[in-house]
């Protein structure tokens, strides 16, 4: 958010996610922009992964983050539907009980050398997939020798 909306203007939002599953998982990274700074963005948001990779987050994002997570971590099991289903997730991913009663000390264990192990591991830029909507042959025109793309009308994508 601080590259793409504070520091270039390049757009009022952008968030990211990640999802696990059993055979895998995915980041995602979204945002919007006008047409004529798609490359821009997207070049933003892939430096952005590299530093990441390369150094980590810095003291103040570390900070920032691990507050974050640990003090959303116990509003996330604040119903019986939600608690039942993070019980249902140990089971699912075999995990021992202490992944929910020590997630808030594990994540503010966490030191940067950390997120950046991981971040090698399992943010390859080389498996991304981009999908964007807009103005089909502008953006690819603005994506060439960046990304691989193919365009497909939005009827396809049923």
């Amino acid at each position: 958010m601080q590259a793409i909306r504070v520091e270039r203007g390049l757009s009022y939002g952008a968030n990211s996610s990640f999802d696990s599953y059993l055979a895998g998982g995915s980041l995602i990274v979204s945002t919007f922009t006008k047409t004529e700074t798609t490359r821009e963005i997207i070049e933003v948001a892939l430096g952005e992964i590299a530093k990441l990779r390369e150094k980590g987050p810095t003291r103040g994002e570390m900070s920032a983050a691990q507050t974050y997570l640990a003090g959303l971590f116990p509003l996330r099991l604040e119903t019986n539907e939600a608690l039942a289903g993070a019980i249902g997730e140990l089971k699912l991913y075999g995990l021992p009980e202490e992944w929910v009663t020590g997630y808030r000390r594990k994540i503010t264990e966490l030191i940067p050398e950390q997120i950046v192990q991981v971040a090698r591991k399992y943010l390859a830029p080389d498996r991304f997939t981009f999908a964007l909507v807009g103005d089909a042959p502008a953006v690819a025109r603005q994506l060439r020798g960046l990304i691989r793309t193919r365009v497909r009308p939005i009827s396809d994508l049923r």
